[in-house]
């Protein structure tokens, strides 16, 4: 609408797939959302197509942005910075063809054909990691002091959190042993316990292992615990 008149700056390429919610940047840059395409852009009369799960960034500010309803779920978007910060998957909670939604603190009210829903987000955001086909089990989480996420997995493998992805960074630390636990000391050292290899320490970007035959009671550990006069125990 410009000096009273409308004008026409965009159709769909399917007529029955319905803008349901509009994002406006500037004159020249709109998002909206359509009932097939989901989240679309038109810049400069250009328009382009993206999938909210594309655009999820799960360490940007989630109060950032609007709540709407899409055609998987509900996403709260920030047009300014062209991402999703929380999602909600309806399919996860049994609500039938959601119309509308208000979010109430740390609830959401949703209009659909199953009535009025109160409904509380998801925790838990679902992270991709490298995979190979023999593994798929990881025994270790642990967040450094640079604030690296760092995880351990089976055979050996550690990965390190890159947005919302884990990526291996370091093949095998250990042989073949599962990472139990890991632990970053006051230097920026870290020690890796493992299922059977023994103990590993990690420094200057090498590998050094212990085992029962540098004097460990046992190869298979699991645990580390700090005590208040400064000693690391590793169990």
């Amino acid at each position: 609408l410009l000096d009273e008149k409308l004008e026409q700056i965009h159709a769909t390429a399917n007529s029955r797939d319905k803008i349901s919610s509009l994002f406006p940047v500037n004159k020249s840059t709109v998002y909206f959302d359509a009932a097939s395409t989901e989240i679309n852009k038109i810049e400069n009369g250009i328009a382009s197509s993206y999938n909210p799960e594309k655009l999820f960034k799960p360490d940007s500010n989630a109060l950032a942005g609007a709540w709407y309803v899409g055609t998987r779920g509900a996403f709260c978007f920030d047009a300014e910075s062209g991402t999703t910060s929380a999602s909600i998957k309806f399919s996860d909670s049994n609500i039938i063809w959601p119309r509308a939604i208000l979010k109430d603190n740390d609830f959401f009210w949703l209009a659909s054909s199953d009535g009025l829903i109160k409904a509380k987000p998801y925790i838990f955001s679902r992270y991709a990691v490298d995979k190979f086909p023999y593994y798929k089990d990881y025994y270790s989480v642990a967040a450094l002091q640079s604030g690296k996420i760092l995880l351990g997995a089976n055979f050996g493998r550690l990965f390190e959190k890159k947005e919302n992805t884990f990526t291996l960074i370091k093949d095998k630390p250990v042989p073949s042993a599962e990472i139990k636990a890991m632990y970053e000391d006051e230097r920026g050292r870290l020690w890796i316990a493992s299922g059977y290899q023994g103990l590993v320490l990690m420094r200057n970007n090498k590998t050094e292992r212990y085992t029962i035959e540098n004097g460990l009671h046992d190869n298979s550990l699991y645990q580390f615990i700090k005590t208040t006069n400064g000693k690391l125990y590793v169990l």
